[in-house]
């Protein structure tokens, strides 16, 4: 199984990201596609990563108790970074239907005017 973050997965957030950022604009009816799977894809980490949280204790407890000692900071760290990422995520993602953008150029009356 492919883990959530794997930067090796060719299905990954990761490489939705890299696919949007790296469009070079050629195909404008494309970019709600591509934006569609950085979503679909922010939704998968987001359900691993309620999952994990919701067996805190858990895993918490097992990182305290683990043969390398305290590493309860590694459960930390995962929960921080998915902070970040959600609000780097929740930044950008103020337009509601990503789905739903036409690009503005696509219009006839303003292709007439550029």
């Amino acid at each position: 199984m492919e883990a959530v973050g794997d930067e090796s997965g060719g299905d990954s957030l990761r490489k939705a990201l890299a696919t949007l950022g790296d469009d070079d604009g050629a195909n404008p009816a494309n970019l709600p596609n591509l934006a569609k799977a950085v979503r679909d894809k922010y939704g998968e980490v987001k359900d691993a990563y309620d999952k994990v949280t919701a067996k805190q204790a858990q895993y918490t407890a097992a990182l305290k108790t683990g043969t390398g000692g305290d590493e309860r900071h590694k459960y930390t760290q995962v929960t921080d970074d998915f902070t970040a990422l959600e609000g780097k995520f929740n930044a950008v993602k103020s337009v509601n239907s990503i789905k739903a953008i036409t690009p503005i150029y696509d219009k006839p009356w303003i292709r007439q005017t550029i």
